[in-house]
């Protein structure tokens, strides 16, 4: 079967950023799928709409009953950087599908503060000042490489999850050979399985 399921990633540029052939993708799609923000940015040329379910699993289904046809699938950045790329090519085989990406948050974040996006033997990490305590949630996912909690004597490496309350400390740590790391933060008072006060 020839590529019917299109994954466009959209950058902080939005459709403006895009390329003509990701632009094509849009533009004849038969069906849209997002979220409300990305679908929103797309002016309506009469293509089916579907927005993001929960549970994840319906929407894959509805795209699943759409086999065959145009369908492009909006997605923030890089759909492969822990994306609903990934959630994709677990359910579609790779040669039906077009994935066009855009920089992910992470490589922005990088060439801004002007940081290496791997982790750098020449360049460890610390937070050797003390035991962090602060007035909010965090959740914090390593995404490469690792952290060592020198209080507790342990390293957490790729794929360690992490949810803290307001006001527990944690660390000092070290990361030799560096680490990357996706945090949350929720405001005080809010609810960090929502996200919502």
């Amino acid at each position: 079967m020839k590529p019917w399921l299109a994954v466009v990633g959209i950058g902080e540029d939005g459709i403006a950023g895009l390329t003509p052939a990701a632009r094509a993708l849009i533009e004849t799609a038969e069906v849209l799928v997002g979220g409300a923000r990305h679908l929103g940015m797309v002016p309506d040329r009469g293509a089916e709409r579907i927005l993001w379910e929960r549970p994840l699993s319906l929407t894959i289904d509805a795209i699943a009953a759409r086999r065959g046809g145009r369908v492009t699938v909006l997605a923030s950045g890089d759909p492969m950087w822990y994306g609903v790329g990934v959630t994709l090519s677990r359910r579609f085989p790779r040669e039906e599908m077009t994935i066009l990406p855009q920089p992910s948050a992470f490589s922005l974040a990088a060439s801004r503060l002007g940081w290496s996006c791997r982790p750098s033997a020449d360049r460890p990490i610390s937070s050797a000042a003390g035991p962090q305590v602060h007035d909010f949630w965090e959740e914090v996912y390593i995404v490469e490489g690792a952290l060592h909690d020198l209080t507790l004597d342990q390293t957490f490496g790729q794929g360690s999850y992490a949810c803290r309350p307001p006001g527990m400390p944690h660390g000092p740590w070290v990361a030799p050979r560096g680490c990357l790391t996706f945090e949350v933060r929720y405001a005080s008072g809010s609810d960090a399985s929502t996200g919502t006060s």
